[in-house]
């Protein structure tokens, strides 16, 4: 459980350095105010996505726990779905390959 808590608490801190409000949001604080206010604002973000992600993984093991088929179905629809992705990967460089380059 601790595992999966900091592979999604991992996927969540790589998506807040992606460009969004939050980033606008820190920029002006630090552009309009002082460093000092955007790096508690920062922090104030970082703690706000820690509590949502920590309940939403809570609720997620909750209904898998009570739903075992639910799990087998969702792993079983990901496997599927990496193998299409993989077959789309190979008919694109496939249909690459017989292009003449630019």
């Amino acid at each position: 459980m601790l595992m999966l808590f900091l592979t999604v608490a991992l996927v969540h801190l790589i998506a807040l350095m992606s460009p969004g409000p939050d980033f606008f949001f820190v920029s002006q604080t630090a552009a309009s105010r002082s460093r000092r206010e955007a790096m508690m604002g920062v922090l104030g973000i970082s703690l706000g996505i820690v509590v949502w992600a920590g309940v939403a993984l809570m609720g997620l093991h909750l209904i898998l726990a009570k739903m075992a088929w639910l799990h087998q179905i969702i792993m079983v629809g990901g496997g599927i779905y990496l193998c299409w992705m993989g077959w789309q990967l190979l008919r694109s460089a496939r249909a690459r390959r017989g292009q003449p380059a630019a």
